[in-house]
């Protein structure tokens, strides 16, 4: 069952269609690519698809699976001990990346807020 608001913008949209506003969007009748492909030039998606096909990945996004790993048990972690292992962990993971030049904003961007996580983290 959809809500009052679903079903205004159900109703929207039909009326749309009617008035046939979307019979002339780029891609209509296609498939939406997918996310992953959107992000890879042209020329290098089957390149892309054949490397994913094998289950490989690139370098720097196996780098960025890990990072996100240990961001993640080090949300879980309780122990200090455990816990400066994993923040040196990321450390040198975030030093990867950088020198890749592939550093992501969601990772460390300043030495001295890396610090300040470290201190709160730690407790050092």
């Amino acid at each position: 069952m959809l809500g009052i608001f679903d079903q205004l913008v159900e109703e929207q949209i039909n009326a749309a269609m009617q008035r046939g506003e979307f019979n002339e969007l780029p891609g209509a009748g296609k498939p939406l690519p997918t996310e992953e492909v959107i992000l890879v030039p042209e020329e290098m998606r089957i390149a892309y698809k054949i490397l994913k096909n094998a289950g490989m990945i690139p370098p720097e996004l196996a780098t960025r699976q890990a990072v996100y790993d240990v961001e993640q048990a080090l949300s879980a972690a309780t122990g200090d001990s455990d816990r400066r292992k994993l923040v040196k962990k990321l450390h040198y993971l975030t030093m990867q990346l950088d020198e890749s030049g592939q550093r992501g904003t969601n990772l460390m961007i300043q030495e001295s807020y890396y610090n300040k996580i470290l201190t709160r983290l730690t407790g050092t």
